[in-house]
């Protein structure tokens, strides 16, 4: 009853009651809540003065204390508890001066108050940025758990963590296997080239045989295309000799015609000479008569 007795004592009341919370956003229901608080801030003050002097001594006591290797508990700031080693080599030494060290308690808003905003948040910035949403996905479940107050998360924080070891272990298998292919591949081609380097280095009788038949086939194959080009070359020597000798007879032909009217030619030439010599002596004949 104590809550409620200093409730009633210092007038504290919930400014929320009365309003119609259906027509409410989360924000302005945190907001309420948040200003419920004003009416207990003197007894909240005495409270946290007292948490900054406990732990004024508690740091002051500690060096003191702690002298001797050990292991200490801890909270992490995800809300785990874990163990730290102290005063050994390699860990940290409790010997520090304790006035160099400042302690303040501050209080906050209520702690599920916090957890709602921080999940609005996360949903917020997970709708408004698609590189954040990706992000959170795939590193941020166990902050997303522990931002969210329902029965069982505890056990469901614990099944989290166990799947995404496992979600590791098979993205790191499925890595393995990629690089294990690319290995064997390049294995398999390094094997293949030193398989015909070995081939071409020191050749089996069959492969001397193969090699022999196709010089063979190379050599026969030059020789055909050596007696083609052969019998082509005398194909164009018979057409040029073709060629030539019937130039040689139209030649031939050119010079028998040239002949024949060179000779018709002078015939007629004779004969025309003579008819003229002819007609003078005749005139020349009839003239003495």
């Amino acid at each position: 009853m104590s809550d409620e007795m200093t409730q009633t004592i210092l007038g504290s009341y919930d400014p929320s009651q009365g309003i119609n919370q259906a027509n409410m956003s989360g924000v302005a229901f945190a907001r309420s809540a948040i200003q419920g608080d004003n009416a207990s801030v003197p007894y909240i003050v005495g409270y946290i003065k007292g948490l900054n002097r406990v732990a004024q001594i508690y740091v002051d006591l500690f060096p003191k204390y702690n002298r001797t290797p050990r292991s200490l508990p801890i909270l992490l700031p995800d809300g785990k508890r874990s163990f730290v080693e102290i005063n050994k080599q390699g860990s940290v030494y409790m010997n520090y001066d304790p006035n160099t060290l400042q302690v303040k308690v501050e209080v906050g808003v209520n702690f599920s108050m916090q957890k709602e905003l921080a999940l609005q948040t996360i949903i917020a910035m997970s709708q408004a940025n698609q590189g954040f949403a990706q992000f959170f996905n795939e590193v941020g479940l166990s902050t997303l758990l522990d931002n969210i107050e329902i029965r069982g998360i505890d056990d469901l924080k614990e099944k989290a963590q166990e799947w995404l070891k496992k979600q590791q272990m098979m993205q790191q298998s499925a890595q393995q296997q990629q690089q294990q292919q690319l290995q064997m591949q390049a294995q398999g081609q390094a094997m293949q080239m030193a398989a015909m380097q070995k081939q071409l280095q020191d050749p089996t009788k069959g492969q001397i045989e193969i090699m022999k038949m196709q010089q063979e086939n190379q050599y026969e194959a030059a020789n055909l295309d050596l007696k083609q080009r052969d019998s082509d070359s005398k194909f164009l020597q018979v057409i040029s000799q073709i060629r030539d000798s019937d130039i040689q007879a139209q030649l031939k032909a050119s010079e028998v015609d040239a002949e024949n009217t060179r000779s018709a030619v002078e015939a007629a030439v004779k004969l025309g000479t003579h008819i003229n010599e002819s007609l003078e002596r005749n005139f020349q004949h009839g003239q003495q008569f």
